[in-house]
């Protein structure tokens, strides 16, 4: 992985029109994957698209979004989202599809490079307080299980 900033400038300048913004969510820690939100930016438009297990998310319905991008953004991915979804999809990702990812570019920079940290210092904010964060995604994965199952009851 590259840690000169002009390699990551360069290529955020050169791909940015043909990026996609890729975040996973696994059912359990180290489990399967629940959900892939993709967000493809355009200029005035917000472009969100979400691929949950059990309803959509399949190789053949993301696969045109990964092939018609050059670039995907993310966070962590490089370490964490790109393995795991080439482990339950291979050959969904091309091999020449390019990454940015924020936290590598951001230790780059030599600026704190923890997702929390980042979005203090950018005032993004979030709904939820810290302590509720941790493991959030899977405590909504698994009430969303319940709730499927209950109304399939009923």
């Amino acid at each position: 992985m590259p840690t000169n900033l002009s390699y990551w400038i360069n290529l955020y300048k050169t791909f940015k029109k043909d990026s996609i913004c890729l975040d996973i969510e696994v059912t359990d820690f180290g489990g399967p994957i629940s959900l892939i939100g993709i967000y493809t930016p355009k200029p005035g438009l917000i472009e969100c698209q979400t691929f949950i297990r059990g309803k959509n998310l399949e190789k053949d319905n993301i696969q045109a979004i990964f092939s018609n991008a050059k670039l995907i953004i993310t966070f962590n991915g490089w370490s964490f989202d790109i393995p795991k979804i080439k482990e339950e999809f291979p050959g969904l990702i091309p091999d020449n599809l390019k990454i940015l990812d924020l936290h590598l570019f951001a230790k780059a920079l030599d600026m704190p490079h923890s997702l929390r940290t980042l979005e203090n210092t950018f005032g993004i904010e979030r709904l939820t307080k810290d302590s509720e964060r941790k493991g959030i995604a899977i405590k909504l994965w698994n009430q969303h299980l319940r709730e499927s199952t209950a109304s399939l009851k009923n």
